[in-house]
């Protein structure tokens, strides 16, 4: 996942698929102090602040239709999610989040 490119959150374009994802912080927020070190930015992202997952709708229960995953986008959804709530703080700037997300067979999501 560290070989993927990093995209700033706020950047990220219509895609399809269900996965994993990571999120970086490289801003002066003081919370996120201790991470700064190790995210200057860019390519330079090191220790993500969140990890998470995505999965197709049903999926929690093992009903997973091929067919309607390949065409949802609950990883595009979930990074919305967290694009949507960085805006509504006061004190946070989306410029200052990164990701990094590979789009992953619906099996594999788990075992992530």
């Amino acid at each position: 996942m560290i070989q993927r490119e990093a995209l700033r959150l706020g950047s990220i374009t219509r895609f399809s698929g269900a996965g994993i994802y990571v999120l970086y912080y490289t801003g002066s927020f003081e919370a996120y102090a201790p991470v700064r070190k190790w995210n200057p930015g860019g390519e330079q992202l090191k220790l993500p602040i969140y990890v998470g997952k995505a999965i197709p709708a049903g999926g929690r229960k093992g009903d997973i239709d091929p067919e309607v995953s390949a065409k949802g986008t609950p990883l595009l959804n979930r990074l919305e999610d967290h694009r949507k709530s960085i805006q509504q703080a006061q004190n946070l700037s989306l410029n200052d989040f990164w990701c990094r997300f590979p789009v992953v067979d619906d099996i594999g999501i788990p075992l992530a």
